[in-house]
C-alpha cells in the first residue's frame, strides 16, 4: 500500500473590501512564505547596512565638495589680489621711472609761481572729499590741440612703448583736468619736465607732461576741467606738446577708449 504524501500547508490572506461585500482569498504556501520573509529581511538589513554606511560618506562629500567650492573662491580671492598687487606693482615702477632724478620731489606754493595773466588755483585741501555728484573717470578732453602720437605698449617689437598720447597746441594754452581727483604729484622732472599727476580713485590715474607751469600743488584736490597748468616744452621734448596718460588699475590705458574726441588727429575745435 503506498505511503500517504505529506500533506503541505498554506497561510491564508484575506483582502476584504469596504466597498462591496467582495473578498479576495490569498494562499500561500508555507515555505514559500517564510522564505519571502527571509529574502524581505534581508532586502530591510541591506538597506540598513546601506544607510549607515553610504549616508555618513554623502555628509562627508557634501562637506568636500562645499571645502573645495570655498577654498576655489579663495583661491580666486588670491588671483584677483595678485593681479591687483601686479598691477599696483607696474604703476609703482612707472611712477618710479618717471620721477626718477625729479628735479623737486614736491612742488611749493611759491615753486608754482604766477605768470602774467596766469591765476593760480587753489581748489581745496587734503581733507576734502570728493564732490559725489563728479565721475572719478578721466574722460574730459585735457587741451584743445592736434594728436601727433599715439598709445603704443611695448608688445610690438618694432616700436617703442608709449604709453600715452601727445597733443601739441601753442605753447601756454590752458590744460584742464580731466576729471576731480587728488594732486599726488605736481613737480620738474627729468623726463616729462613739469609734471602732474592725479588720483582719481578707484584704480584712475592721469599723467600731465611737459607743462610750462604747473598751476596746482601737491595735496590739492581739484574738479574735473579745473585748469591745471599750462601748455610748455620742458623735459625731454622736442617741441611744444602735452604728454597725457592715463593708468587703470596699474595698467596703463589708452586715452582714446575714454576720450572720444581723441579718436581724430584733430582736436582743436576748430
Amino acid at each position: 500500500m503506498p505511503k500517504n504524501s505529506r500533506k503541505r500547508s498554506y497561510y491564508s490572506i484575506i483582502f476584504l473590501s469596504e466597498s462591496t461585500d467582495l473578498s479576495h482569498n490569498l494562499r500561500i504556501q508555507r515555505g514559500n512564505f517564510w522564505t519571502m520573509v527571509f529574502f524581505l529581511s534581508l532586502v530591510f538589513c541591506g538597506f540598513i547596512f546601506w544607510t549607515i554606511y553610504s549616508v555618513p560618506k554623502v555628509k562627508v562629500s557634501s562637506e568636500i565638495l562645499n571645502d573645495y567650492q570655498r577654498k576655489t573662491e579663495e583661491l580666486k580671492q588670491v588671483a584677483d589680489l595678485i593681479a591687483e598687487f601686479e598691477g599696483i606693482r607696474m604703476l609703482d615702477k612707472h611712477i618710479r621711472e618717471v620721477l626718477l632724478g625729479s628735479l623737486e620731489e614736491h612742488a611749493s606754493m611759491e615753486d608754482i609761481s604766477n605768470e602774467e595773466g596766469i591765476e593760480y588755483f587753489e581748489n581745496g585741501s587734503m581733507n576734502q572729499k570728493y564732490d559725489e555728484e563728479l565721475l572719478n573717470v578721466p574722460n574730459s578732453l585735457p587741451v584743445v590741440g592736434y594728436l601727433t602720437q599715439g598709445f603704443q605698449t611695448n608688445s610690438d617689437p618694432f616700436s617703442q612703448a608709449h604709453l600715452g598720447i601727445d597733443i601739441i597746441a601753442p605753447e601756454g594754452e590752458m590744460i584742464y583736468a580731466s576729471a576731480g581727483g587728488l594732486v599726488i604729484f605736481s613737480g620738474a622732472t627729468i623726463r616729462y619736465g613739469n609734471l602732474i599727476i592725479i588720483d582719481h580713485s578707484d584704480g584712475f590715474y592721469s599723467f600731465y607732461g611737459h607743462n610750462r607751469r604747473n598751476l596746482v600743488a601737491t595735496n590739492i584736490w581739484v574738479k574735473r576741467s579745473q585748469p591745471i597748468a599750462t601748455l610748455g616744452n620742458t623735459g625731454q621734448s622736442t617741441g611744444p606738446h602735452l604728454h597725457f596718460e592715463i593708468w587703470k588699475d596699474g595698467i596703463p590705458v589708452n586715452p582714446t577708449s575714454l576720450i572720444p574726441a581723441l579718436k581724430k588727429r584733430d582736436i582743436s575745435g576748430d
